[in-house]
C-alpha cells in the first residue's frame, strides 16, 4: 500500500509547487494558503512543495539500510500534509475559503477531501514502510 500513497503525495507536491511558480495567485487556495502563511512566502512554498517531493521521491527509489534515514526522508511531507489539512479542516470549520468566501461546510469539505485524507493515510503509509504496521497485525 505505502508506496502508492507516497507516489500521491508526492505528485500532488511536485503539481503545487510548479503551479506556484507559473501563477503566485495558486497560493490562494486553501491547503496552499496554509502553508504560504507558515512558510511567510509564495517562493518559499514553491520550493518547499518541491523539496518535499524530492525527498520523499529519494525514498521510493532507494533502498537503505538505516531505516531512520528512510523516515527523515519522509517527515518532511508529513508536516506539509499536516499543515494543509489542517487549513483545509479550519475552512470547513469556518463555514469560509481562506479569501473569506463563505460556503456551506459541506460544499467546501467536498472540495477539501483530498488534502484532510491524504494526511492521515500518508501517516499509515510511512508507518507501513517502516515496518510497524506488519508488527502490530501479528
Amino acid at each position: 500500500m505505502w508506496p502508492w500513497v507516497i507516489i500521491l503525495a508526492v505528485l500532488l507536491h511536485y503539481t503545487w509547487g510548479v503551479m506556484l511558480l507559473i501563477d503566485p495567485a495558486a497560493a490562494n487556495t486553501t491547503p496552499l494558503h496554509t502553508l504560504t502563511v507558515l512558510l511567510q512566502g509564495v517562493a518559499p512554498t514553491a520550493a518547499g512543495c518541491i523539496t518535499v517531493a524530492l525527498l520523499a521521491s529519494f525514498r521510493l527509489v532507494g533502498h537503505f539500510h538505516r531505516p531512520s534515514l528512510a523516515l527523515l526522508l519522509l517527515l518532511p511531507q508529513q508536516a506539509f500534509l499536516v499543515a494543509s489539512a489542517t487549513g483545509a479542516i479550519m475552512a470547513v470549520a469556518r463555514g469560509a475559503y481562506t479569501d473569506g468566501v463563505q460556503r456551506p461546510e459541506l460544499f467546501i469539505l467536498a472540495g477539501q477531501l483530498l488534502p484532510i485524507l491524504l494526511a492521515p493515510i500518508y501517516t499509515l503509509a510511512v508507518l507501513d514502510s517502516q515496518g510497524v504496521l506488519g508488527r502490530l497485525r501479528r
